[in-house]
């Protein structure tokens, strides 16, 4: 399993699914990176962590007066590996960010499972 796309088109698929994304998860000042290189395990055989959320949270800190750099980070390779084909690559993005965009928001797994955001049943 695994696809590999390249990666001008990896950003236009991310940018897709960005948008795709209600308005209230569209944060402005988040930026949202493209690691190409890394793999990061999850600690389970064969499974690795597809993003990650970077910074303080609204509910926490507030937005702007976090010291930490804000971004989400796509792992590009795990997205790749999870996938089959391009639509499923998008769709992926998508849950990832919305997934991710929550975390910034404040929400833990327990809240965004709830919301059906998850990224591991």
């Amino acid at each position: 399993m695994g696809v590999n796309i390249e990666p001008e088109r990896f950003e236009q698929l991310v940018q897709r699914a960005f948008d795709a994304l209600p308005k209230s998860l569209q944060l402005e000042n988040l930026p949202i990176l493209i690691d190409e290189e890394q793999l990061k395990p999850t600690g389970k055989p064969n499974e690795f962590i597809a993003g990650e959320y970077f910074g303080c949270t609204h509910k926490n800190l507030g937005w702007h007066e976090c010291a930490v750099a804000k971004r989400v980070v796509v792992y590009k390779k795990a997205v790749e590996l999870g996938a089959h084909n391009e639509k499923e690559v998008l769709a992926s993005l998508v849950t990832l960010l919305a997934h991710e965009i929550g975390h910034a928001l404040g929400f833990d797994e327990q809240k965004l499972r709830e919301l059906g955001v998850t990224l591991v049943p």
